[in-house]
């Protein structure tokens, strides 16, 4: 409602605005006609006359702040709307859309959002109401004389021709432009957020190379469409140089002839510099949607995606776990990441799935976190379809520690928390104890206050990946993905968590490569070419002598080639 009446008062003050604007002529043709053409006679009122301007000055002042004011209240709170709506939208999206676009493209994205929102204020509305005054001067200008009105249109026709022409390059100019900047933005994120890889690679030369390369693009495209609208303004500034003189060659003849007043030329030159103004801004508008349409297929590539299902079934616990023939793939029609994958998982039991890189671990772990849907067959849990479950409860009772650690530059308690309601000190200790990162933390200075610099890097490998652990732990979940969650740590403390999270009687599932780390498990899966292969425990694997037996021994025959 509050955005409805800004909207309202701004077009009430355009109007003034624009009613003001042709006011002005109006009052210098009326002058001209009485005034300067004759003198002044004695008690006349033109002191009446000087005191209406002034009074009119004031007024187009006051307005003029006035609508100022409230335009920059309108955009604001549109940018507020707009930004918020879209970033919402964003979030909220599944987990896949992420996976096929870069940081980088992202952000271009989102700062699309900002162009469409000028586009809309600064020249659709304003454009609107500059139509409509074109409308009325053209008509008023035809009522003083058809050689002037004539010679309007002629110049109006020049200025429309240009723009209509040169609108098709400067699009396709800017969509590259825009492909460019993003791949701009891309390499600086990446480069940023890794820069420890840069450094330790001596790698600077390459990203400057590749950086150098894709801003080179970019400015070539900006620059062909810089020079688009170059020659756009310098048209329309030649045209504005020499409307004048054409208008007062034509009103010349009109005024020769007896048809038009001297206050009418002068009158008719004010409009045509109007109407050149606002046929610019009235075709430019439509330019300039041509670009903005780039920025909004990018915003509408995100609004336009469906935002994940969150509502459905509670759980209380998580006590069993299937998979029933499942297939996953990427693309709808692309390679099958997995196939036929059916297995079943108990409450309290440790499951880890082996295998070479590119198996199709992973993906299998994000199933089980419903962050992927099968393209064929059933995740249940507790005998219910996972598409079923209530999304936010599901993501409370199961948790995932991924193998990418991020920190944020906040403090420890901050990183373990997250902004989460509901969570205490009392929590945050409890995770951390479990994670086996308390007792480091106590030994700091500030203990959980400790400020942590971007990515942790204050912090030593282990220490920044048992913090992750801990943040995962906060909600007490019933299962714990481990995706190569535990790479950094020591057998020791790996144990030893593993070991507390038993005693919470947790479900504990495993990815990894560090084949040690899983003897213990329940069972084992080998995944082949996103196929379970084979799966049994470590000691009914080995005695197969299968593909895990070939992974196990190969890696004992690696240690003892390595400590020759």
């Amino acid at each position: 409602m509050k955005e409805k009446k800004i909207i309202v008062l701004v077009s009430i003050l355009s109007i003034f605005s624009y009613c003001l604007s042709i006011l002005f002529p109006k009052i210098t043709q009326w002058f001209v006609d009485n005034y300067l053409t004759q003198l002044i006679p004695e008690g006349s009122d033109f002191e009446l006359v000087l005191l209406g301007i002034g009074i009119s000055i004031l007024l187009t002042i006051v307005i003029y702040f006035l609508r100022f004011f409230t335009i920059v209240i309108m955009k604001i709170n549109t940018e507020k709307v707009l930004l918020k709506k879209v970033f919402s939208h964003l979030v909220n999206l599944p987990y896949s859309f992420f996976e096929t676009r870069t940081y980088g493209d992202l952000i271009t994205r989102l700062g699309s959002v900002n162009y469409v929102k000028d586009f809309i204020l600064d020249n659709v509305i304003s454009s609107i109401f500059d139509f409509g005054v074109g409308v009325i001067l053209i008509i008023y200008i035809g009522t003083i004389s058809y050689k002037i009105l004539l010679a309007a249109l002629v110049l109006i026709l020049i200025n429309s021709i240009t723009l209509v022409f040169t609108r098709r390059p400067i699009e396709f100019a800017n969509k590259e432009e825009i492909i460019n900047a993003s791949q701009v933005n891309s390499i600086q994120v990446e480069t940023i957020y890794s820069i420890f890889t840069t450094k330790i690679l001596r790698l600077e030369d390459i990203v400057l190379k590749n950086w150098s390369r894709e801003f080179k693009s970019y400015l070539e495209k900006r620059r062909e469409r810089e020079y688009y609208q170059i020659f756009i303004t310098g048209v329309q500034s030649i045209l504005n140089t020499i409307a004048p003189l054409i208008m007062v060659l034509a009103g010349y003849f009109a005024y020769k002839n007896g048809m038009v007043s001297l206050g009418d030329i002068i009158i008719s030159q004010s409009f045509i510099l109007n109407l050149l103004s606002i046929s610019s801004k009235v075709i430019n508008t439509f330019n300039i949607y041509l670009i903005a349409s780039n920025y909004l297929d990018r915003v509408v590539d995100i609004t336009n995606k469906e935002v994940e299902k969150i509502s459905g079934d509670i759980l209380d616990d998580i006590n069993t776990i299937e998979f029933k023939d499942v297939d996953f793939s990427y693309n709808k029609d692309g390679q099958k990441v997995l196939k036929n994958i059916s297995l079943n998982i108990s409450k309290g039991e440790k499951i880890a799935f082996v295998g070479s890189t590119g198996s199709g671990k992973s993906t299998l772990a994000k199933l089980l976190m419903g962050l992927y849907k099968p393209v064929k067959g059933q995740v249940l849990i507790n005998g219910k379809d996972m598409a079923s479950l209530d999304k936010d409860n599901l993501l409370k009772l199961a948790t995932i520690v991924p193998q990418d650690i991020y920190i944020y530059a906040k403090n420890i308690e901050e990183n373990i928390k997250l902004e989460r309601e509901n969570v205490t000190m009392q929590d945050i200790e409890e995770a951390a104890k479990t994670a086996c990162i308390h007792d480091d933390i106590m030994q700091f200075p500030l203990k959980y206050n400790t400020m942590l610099s971007d990515m942790g890097m204050n912090l030593s490998g282990g220490q920044r990946q048992r913090v992750v652990i801990a943040r995962s732990l906060i909600n007490k979940p019933k299962m714990i993905v481990f995706d190569e969650g535990t790479s950094f740590l020591d057998n020791v403390t790996e144990k030893n968590i593993m070991r507390n999270l038993k005693e919470k009687d947790s479900t504990i599932i495993m990815i990894a490569h560090r084949l040690d780390t899983i003897i213990d498990s329940d069972k084992i899966y080998f995944l082949k070419n996103g196929e379970i292969v084979e799966s049994g425990t470590h000691e009914e694997l080995m005695k197969n002598q299968g593909e895990y037996y070939k992974l196990y021994t190969a890696r004992g025959e690696n240690i003892i080639s390595l400590t020759k």
